[in-house]
């Protein structure tokens, strides 16, 4: 079974007698790991916010052009029958 940083440092932080200096000595090797896993929930996270807006904008837009098209025809109607 292969083991991460992350694992090691977990396994090394439940050692009371090992901790400081365990953890001193894991930390620059499991620090990466960790910052690469919350950058990529963080983009994963905005990614998917940012696509939700784009389908709102788009919805907003798709109703706003049907509104101006039955005011454009009403209009239009309205005119034919002056």
């Amino acid at each position: 079974m292969t083991t991460t940083p992350l694992t090691k440092l977990q396994a090394l932080l439940t050692w009371p007698s090992a901790w400081p200096s365990a953890w001193l000595a894991a930390w620059p090797v499991a620090w990466p790991v960790d910052s690469q896993h919350t950058a990529r929930r963080n983009a994963l996270v905005a990614s998917t916010a940012l696509a939700q807006l784009r389908h709102e904008r788009l919805e907003v837009e798709r109703f706003l052009d049907q509104q101006a098209l039955r005011r454009t025809s009403a209009g239009s109607e309205h005119a034919a029958r002056a």
